[in-house]
Parts: C-alpha cells; structure tokens; sequence
C-alpha cells in the first residue's frame, strides 16, 4: 500500500512546522453513533441514525434520509427479508442462487445477474453478495443487490433495488449494515405465555350437519411451543317418498387432528412461531381480561382477530 504524504501545519507556539498525523485507510469515521435494532426473532443489526426501520408484513423495510425520488415513485427500496432455508447449510449453495434469481426475475423480468457472487461475511456467518442488472421499459439503468446470509435456519436477504444513480452511493453504508447483521435470542413476553384454546363451530342453515374446531396452543417459558388440533364433524339426515312419507334416517361423524411444535418469540406486539418443518407464523397480538380469565387476540394478514380464551 502507497504511504501517504503527511500535510504539514504551522505551529504557532514555536515558528516551526509539523507533519499532520495520516489516517489509516479503514479508520472508524467520526459521526453519530449507529443506532441498534432488535427484531423480536433475535435477528440484530445496526444502521446509521437517519435511517429508520419500518416493519411490514414478512420483511422490514429500510428508509435512508433523502430517498430519491421522481414523478414514478421512490427510485431505490432497501429491505431486509426471510426464508426458512432446511437443509441448505451455506450461502454458496447453488439452491441459494436459483432462488435468488428466480425472485428477481418474477419482480423485474428485464434484470441479469452481473458476474459471479462475492464472498462477505456478516457478523456471525459468512455470505455472498449478488448483483444484477438491466434497463426498465423506460430506459433507465437499474442496478439491484442481495447481501445474503443464513442465520437460525433462515436465509437472510438485505435487498437493495432501483436506479443506479441511487443505489451505488449507498454501497458502503449497505455492507456495513450486512456486516452488523447478527442473530440472538429472541425476546419471550412473560404476559403470553400459558396454555391458550381456540373454539369455533358452524353449520348448515338448517342445522342438520355442524363442525366443531378446537385449537390449544401451549407457549413455554423456555420458548418452546406445541400445537394441538382436533375437528369433530357430524350430521342427521332423514328423506321421504313423493307423497312426503319419511321413509329414511340416517347420520354421519368423524373426528380428527393433528399437532405439532416449534419455538416462539414475541415482543412489541408481535408473535412469531417457527415451526419443526422451518416454515414461519406470524400475528399481531394484544391481550385482554384479567389473570385466569385472560384473551389473547391474534390477528395474521390483516383479517379480524382471532380470540383465543386462557385455558386451564
């Protein structure tokens, strides 16, 4: 590596001149301090102050300082997604491209990966860094970047898209964000956990065949978690000749169900399970009633809560 020429300064105290001490290249850089965000998961990162994290549904979304933006639109996204990934043990698994690939192509068809995938590492496993590139339908070049790691079972995306006048300047700060990337333990809100039952039942309009659905849901202190679920159906039928003469009866019922595990985290009103299988559940939630008679309010992909009653 070149020296550097030091710059020399006047020293007013005694005439003479000194050489000015050089930076190092890769020295810490002088500025706020980075702030640290914590999903409830465990997954950690740290970001520049003016930058803010949003969360939405499956993924969290980046917002740097001054957006670029045009009459279309923002010209650059950032996002940070997920993935259960079982049985793929490293990012440099060809299984990890192919999909990689495949989501851009169904985003924007008109984007081409652009040389091999770098070697980079996060704070606590290694990655790659792919890129593609390509024009949109109006012209403009369009670059985009995934930082990719596999943390707890997850492959783990850092997602950056959009013009390339907007994207390349935040190069630097997207690896430093990527390297920051880490998993931990997850947070565990005391207030939910016990032994949770979820009863509904329907039928048809004449009452004649109904359902009956119980779910139990036990959350541990541990952060494991167990699922139970059991389905009773049955129904009365009677019919009759042309004169309207009943001539017949007859019933119908079964019964079944299933269960299963996983472990869970929770926290700023967020629940997250994942399951045995690696695949992820999701709800908002809120608590309601008094202890022993307690409602844990779930609600997954925006529809109406779902009102699971403390059971004993």
């Amino acid at each position: 590596m070149p020296k550097t020429n030091p710059v020399p300064i006047a020293d007013k105290s005694s005439g003479h001149t000194q050489a000015a001490a050089a930076e190092p290249s890769g020295a810490p850089a002088h500025g706020p301090a980075w702030k640290e965000y914590k999903h409830p998961t465990g997954l950690r990162l740290s970001h520049p102050p003016d930058w803010k994290i949003q969360p939405i549904p499956s993924a969290l979304l980046l917002v740097p300082p001054n957006l670029a933006t045009s009459v279309d639109g923002p010209d650059e996204a950032y996002l940070i997604g997920a993935e259960a990934v079982a049985g793929i043990g490293s990012p440099d698994d060809p299984r990890v491209l192919g999909y990689l690939d495949l989501q851009m192509s169904q985003l924007a068809p008109f984007m081409r990966r652009v040389g091999n995938p770098e070697k980079m590492d996060c704070a606590t496993a290694p990655g790659i860094l792919v890129r593609w590139a390509g024009r949109n339908p109006k012209g403009d070049l369009v670059s985009a970047r995934g930082y990719t790691t596999l943390l707890k079972g997850y492959g783990i995306v850092l997602f950056a898209i959009g013009k390339d006048a907007a994207i390349a300047p935040r190069e630097a700060t997207l690896r430093q964000i990527f390297a920051s990337l880490a998993s931990g333990e997850g947070q565990k809100d005391p207030q939910i956990v016990g032994r949770w039952k979820f009863w509904s039942y329907s039928s048809t309009s004449g009452g004649s065949y109904g359902t009956e659905r119980s779910r139990m849901m036990m959350l541990r202190p541990d952060g494991t978690c167990s699922w139970m679920s059991r389905t009773e159906s049955s129904g009365n039928f009677k019919g009759g000749d042309s004169l309207g003469n009943q001539t017949w009866v007859g019933g119908v019922a079964g019964a079944s169900g299933d269960s299963d595990t996983g472990a869970w985290s929770a926290g700023e009103g967020k629940l997250f399970i994942q399951w045995k299988d690696g695949s992820l559940a999701s709800w908002d939630y809120r608590l309601g009633g008094v202890v022993g008679n307690r409602r844990l309010f779930l609600t997954g992909n925006g529809k109406k809560p779902d009102e699971w009653v403390e059971a004993q």
